[in-house]
């Protein structure tokens, strides 16, 4: 669902709230009736995205405490709230939550377990709350000028307002084309800002803005069980509640099946509920990521209904007009290539909620830092036998890696930190470092900021919370709630779930990885449950290749995509970018198609964005 709105004192209302929807409305398959609540000033709208009356959370007001709502939420463990808030009748999520913000106040965030992306305002004390769901499923975006404050699920709803600056970060700009690490908070707009996940911002009746960070992992203490079979079934009982929380046995579901351990595991639970359908995409022609036989396992024991889709550059994910529709900034794009289509399918036969496996892997975590742990504590027959035991090491790779992390454990630390400090040269920024050549972050600066990213493990632990607080989870989630919501569905994600999160984050590391498998208590609770084929998958897919042949038939399919790149001057080399297009090989090679991709799309969307201007 989408939802935006604003505040402040000497605004028209009513107008700009007009505004924000009507951008919001666009494009969608669904017919869009705006529905809004609108106070002296404050004004609060929903645009909804789905049929199913069932999945919607519409603008709510509590008259008798002037409490008013809008968002997109979906609460979980309702029954438990309306217990603890002495509530007999059962009511809309919508309405619950206002309960609990007139009991705890901001604090209602900390009962909250499920999806959501949320604003109150609150007539009697005259404040605006807004809050975003822990593991940012649902994206809430804000822009804060002269004591006016906008906001909203998608960054066109807020550059509807004149006030609001459409004026580009340039280090977002250059954080995109070098795929540098990017700060979760910034977008490509100076004006817009990103609520980060687990975040709540309180905005006073004087404009007074404050943003806490209310969900914090590293706070979540440690759990020791009995036995590998108690932790598995710890797991197993909590991604069973999620799925089934998720997957309503009323609302038609999909589910987008790859044939890992995790979309795997969510369609087996999935299918508990109710006969679901599966999609996958196929590349029969592609040994390294054809993954059919581990599909068709899956369907057989889950009986659904499967469907197989090939990707396509040519149909509607290669638009750039539907593109830039869709997204309002580049960055989802060309990680779409494999959700569009999955997400056109499940459209098309009915689908309203899309289930996913996204990011099970950085929620149960791969454990790679075991090493690290057993290394530090010395025990330097455990490390030889975990090392030893990864069943996807060559052998002088399993000598190497216990020898650079017994030195890791022996040597001083400052030795240690020194080598981290020096001057990164990874391949994967080479080319990118290579064209980038003015602007306010020069290359050293951009390598600096290199630098200041750790490499070397720091432990499971330390490992596992360091990916959970990876900014480019915001581009996964953000990619597939502006992608459903131009196919009249509904993604939800499992895994990406409050109670699955905490509980996985507590486990002890050789739950994470033992006996050279890792995400090892996963697999343990998937025993009985999921093919064992399936189960004791040791490598995951390489999509690169069907990549390369997606986004060479796009780079390739209008000729008038690879020319007049001039924009860019700017940020890049010109010239530079111009010798990598024209010596384009048929194979991958060390061509660096990603970045040539985000070059060309960056230009494009920069030509098509009105309003949009360089700083």
């Amino acid at each position: 669902m989408s939802f935006a709105g604003v505040w402040g004192a000497g605004l028209d209302i009513e107008s700009s709230l007009s505004a924000m929807l009507e951008a919001l409305a666009r494009p969608r398959r669904v017919p869009a009736v705006p529905t809004r609540i609108v106070r002296s000033r404050v004004g609060l709208g929903y645009v909804p995205t789905v049929d199913s009356t069932q999945l919607q959370s519409p603008p709510t007001s509590l008259p008798e405490l002037d409490l008013h709502f809008a968002g997109d939420l979906r609460i979980d463990n309702r029954e438990e709230l309306r217990e603890r808030l002495g509530l007999v009748t059962r009511v809309s999520d919508a309405h619950l939550l206002l309960e609990a913000y007139a009991r705890w106040g901001h604090g209602c965030v900390d009962t909250l377990v499920g999806d959501f992306a949320f604003a109150i305002w609150s007539g009697r004390t005259q404040q605006l709350f807004l809050s975003r769901d822990p593991c940012g499923v649902r994206p809430l975006f804000f822009a804060q000028s002269a004591g006016r404050l906008a906001f909203g699920s998608h960054q066109r709803a807020l550059l509807a307002n004149d006030w609001v600056s459409s004026e580009l970060d340039e280090r977002s700009v250059l954080d995109y084309l070098g795929e540098f690490p990017q700060a979760e908070e910034r977008t490509f707009f100076r004006g817009v800002t990103r609520l980060a996940p687990g975040s709540s911002l309180t905005v006073e009746l004087d404009g007074r803005a404050d943003q806490r960070r209310y969900f914090r992992p590293e706070n979540i203490p440690e759990t020791r069980l009995a036995s590998d079979d108690e932790y598995a079934g710890a797991l197993l009982s909590e991604l069973r509640r999620s799925t089934a929380s998720r997957a309503p046995a009323s609302v038609a579901s999909a589910v987008m099946l790859s044939g890992g351990l995790d979309s795997t595991m969510v369609t087996l639970l999935a299918a508990e509920q109710a006969p679901i359908q599966t999609i996958s995409a196929v590349f029969p022609g592609v040994q390294e990521c054809d993954e059919r036989h581990f599909q068709a396992a899956v369907v057989a024991k889950a009986r659904s209904k499967h469907l197989e889709i090939r990707p396509d550059p040519n149909d509607e994910s290669g638009d750039f007009s539907r593109l830039f529709s869709v997204f309002a900034e580049p960055g989802p794009i060309g990680a779409h290539w494999l959700s569009w289509a999955a997400a056109e399918a499940a459209s098309a036969r009915g689908a309203q909620v899309m289930l996913t496996g996204i990011d099970g892997d950085r929620v149960v975590s791969h454990g790679a830092g075991r090493l690290t742990d057993l290394a530090q504590a010395h025990d330097w027959i455990g490390l030889a036998r975990e090392a030893y035991a990864v069943k996807d090491f060559g052998w002088q790779r399993k000598a190497r890696v216990t020898a650079t992390q017994a030195l890791g454990a022996l040597l001083p630390h400052p030795f240690m930190a020194a080598l981290e400090r020096r001057q990164p040269s990874p391949k994967a920024f080479h080319d990118a470092l290579a064209l980038i050549q003015s602007g306010p972050l020069s290359r050293q600066s951009v390598v600096e900021r290199l630098q200041a990213v750790p490499v070397r493990s720091r432990g499971t632990r330390a490992d596992h919370l360091r990916s959970l607080a990876t900014p480019d989870r915001n581009w996964d989630t953000e990619l597939l709630d502006h992608l459903g919501a131009a196919f009249g569905l509904e993604f939800r994600h499992p895994f990406f779930d409050r109670r699955v999160v905490e509980l996985c984050v507590s486990f002890p590391g050789e739950q994470k990885r033992q006996g050279g498998w890792s995400r090892f208590v996963l697999r343990n609770a998937m025993r009985g449950i999921a093919p064992d084929a399936v189960r004791e998958r040791t490598l995951d897919a390489s999509f690169d290749r069907p990549f390369w042949n997606w986004a060479r038939g796009w780079l390739l399919g209008d000729p008038s995509r690879l020319r007049a790149l001039s924009n860019l001057e700017p940020y890049l080399d010109l010239q530079a970018l111009n010798r990598l297009i024209n010596r384009m090989p048929k194979e991958p090679a060390n061509w660096p198609v990603d970045l040539v991709w985000r070059c060309v799309i960056l230009s494009h969307w920069l030509r098509a964005s009105s309003g949009v201007s360089l700083s």
